[in-house]
């Protein structure tokens, strides 16, 4: 069963301050940690101590403000497929892995 949620990162995250000025996008990390805080939040997991990555790929940027998605489900093997999407374009998409399975 897929999870789906909205959510989005606002226009003064830290993270974007001097990542391109004039034009600041989002830095893959900071989606990566907000997919990986998310999932976890909805798993009841700590989120510092749950995962491992096994793969993400940055599609596209994202700039801060943008109302994005966030896909999830269980895939084999105590892994975590998810995929980050603005207005249904893919942004960034991976898989996690719960740690110790």
């Amino acid at each position: 069963m897929t999870r789906s949620e909205s959510f989005l990162i606002a226009p003064d995250h830290p993270a974007c301050s001097g990542h391109f000025p004039g034009r600041p996008i989002l830095p893959g990390v900071v989606l990566l940690a907000e997919a990986a805080n998310r999932i976890a939040a909805s798993l009841d997991l700590d989120p510092a101590l749950a995962w491992q990555i096994n793969r993400v790929k940055f599609l596209r940027p994202a700039f801060p403000g943008d109302s994005l998605q966030l896909h999830w489900e269980r895939a084999a093997k105590g892994n975590i497929d998810f995929r980050i999407e603005r207005a249904a374009e893919a942004l960034a998409e991976g898989s996690l892995r719960l740690r110790g399975t």
